[in-house]
C-alpha cells in the first residue's frame, strides 16, 4: 500500500522513506487533494 490518506498515519517501522515538505507544499496537496475528492462527489 503506497498510500493510506490524509488522516491515516504510518507506524515507524513501516516508513521506509520520508520525504520533508515545507508548510507551503502541505498546504498545496491538500488543497490538490480536496479539489479531486470535491470534482469526485459531483
Amino acid at each position: 500500500m503506497a498510500y493510506r490518506g490524509a488522516w491515516l498515519e504510518w507506524d515507524i517501522h513501516e516508513i521506509d522513506m520520508a520525504v520533508p515538505m515545507s508548510p507551503a507544499q502541505v498546504l498545496r496537496k491538500e488543497k490538490q487533494y480536496f479539489s479531486i475528492k470535491l470534482k469526485r462527489m459531483e
